[in-house]
């Protein structure tokens, strides 16, 4: 049986992230990726403001911010696979994404500008290993 290395690991994810945006476009934008399940309530209250928190850095972004986000949501069910590779133990679980690259998990309430001010916070804060 082959190990996954670290290496190989984030490549894989780096390769999933990039299928999910459709090529290239990760290593141009930020991603926050939130893992959820059908079962978690938390996560249900996630998934209700993931598209707000999508048109809020829009909006930002048409009014001049530089903060290029690009919001997903991973469901567990359906991708163990990931979230295992990823080391997804809790639920919801945010991350942030930088240029392609991991960053760091975020903390925030289910709101859209909590999400947002979460993700402006995150890219001034240094990046953290890899899980």
């Amino acid at each position: 049986m082959s190990r996954v290395t670290r290496t190989t690991r984030l490549c894989l994810v780096g390769a999933v992230l990039g299928l999910l945006l459709g090529g290239e476009e990760a290593v141009r934008k930020l991603l926050q990726v939130c893992f959820t399940a059908p079962g978690c309530g938390s996560c249900r209250a996630f998934s209700h403001v993931l598209p707000l928190l999508q048109r809020r850095a829009d909006e930002k972004q048409r009014a001049g911010y530089a903060l290029q986000l690009s919001v997903f949501e991973i469901d567990t069910g359906s991708n163990m696979g990931l979230a295992n590779e990823l080391e997804v133990v809790d639920l919801p679980a945010l991350l942030l994404y930088i240029n392609g690259e991991y960053h760091r998990p975020l903390q925030a309430a289910p709101e859209a500008e909590s999400l947002y001010m979460a993700v402006v916070r995150g890219t001034t804060e240094p990046a953290l290993e890899p899980p």
